[in-house]
């Protein structure tokens, strides 16, 4: 019968231990979080002007931080770690790249820690150079049907606050309403373009670059396109 009683006991005192264990293991659970939303749409203009990003994350954690890890092969001291703005679960994070951030693939990092243990998120956000095109000509702005209409201008992008010529790089002239006007041109040394035309109709036209896309192996340049430069197209005599 004692033995009996010391096996209940043994029991009893093992299945606390267990529940106890189990109570500690309940308090150390790893937190929550969640990366909701970058804006605007997960890429930053630098070039000209500072860009910025806002990152909107939800944590049940009472610490939550955000590194931006910078493109492969670029300087690590762009690294960094962002304070950010609680309010309940919602953590909201700014951050601001220079005119001198380099142009790419960044990876961001949600980290919230609790208790000892931490939880993490991971997004990738891009920063991209500005581009223009300037000193764009059309002429003659007057011509007959069937005439040439020439074109020419200046493809450039913006690093550091400073305007560089886009090299070897193809620019297009469109017209606002011809839809068959889609002549492809390409930059020399210095980012200048020449190209021509047939006159058919009166229209507007313009020269587009259609950028370099994020997430490639090259650094993003987003489009640009010029101001629209009408034209007026006479019958033929």
């Amino acid at each position: 019968m004692r033995r009996t009683a010391a096996g209940i006991v043994a029991g009893l005192i093992a299945g606390s231990l267990f529940i106890a264990g189990n109570a500690d293991a309940t308090v150390r659970t790893a937190p929550t979080v969640h990366i909701d939303n970058v804006d605007p749409t997960n890429t930053a203009r630098i070039g000209v002007q500072r860009g910025h990003l806002t990152f909107e994350i939800t944590s049940d954690a009472s610490q939550v931080t955000l590194t931006l890890t910078p493109p492969t092969g670029t300087s690590p001291n762009q690294w960094r770690v962002l304070p950010g703005h609680q309010d309940g679960q919602k953590w909201t994070f700014h951050a601001i790249f220079r005119k001198s951030a380099p142009a790419g693939t960044w990876l961001a990092t949600a980290t919230a820690t609790s208790g000892g243990e931490s939880s993490t998120d991971k997004t990738t956000v891009y920063t991209s150079y500005r581009s223009r095109i300037s000193q764009f000509r059309v002429h003659p702005r007057i011509v007959r049907e069937g005439k040439p209409i020439y074109f020419s201008g200046r493809l450039e992008y913006n690093v550091n606050g400073r305007w560089k010529p886009l090299a070897n790089t193809t620019v297009t002239i469109f017209a606002r309403e011809d839809r068959k006007v889609d002549v492809d041109t390409t930059t020399d040394g210095r980012g200048r373009f020449y190209t021509w035309t047939t006159a058919a109709t009166s229209d507007l036209f313009f020269a587009y670059y259609h950028g370099v896309n994020v997430g490639g192996t090259d650094a993003p340049i987003e489009t640009t396109e010029a101001d629209k430069v009408p034209v007026k197209v006479l019958p033929k005599k």
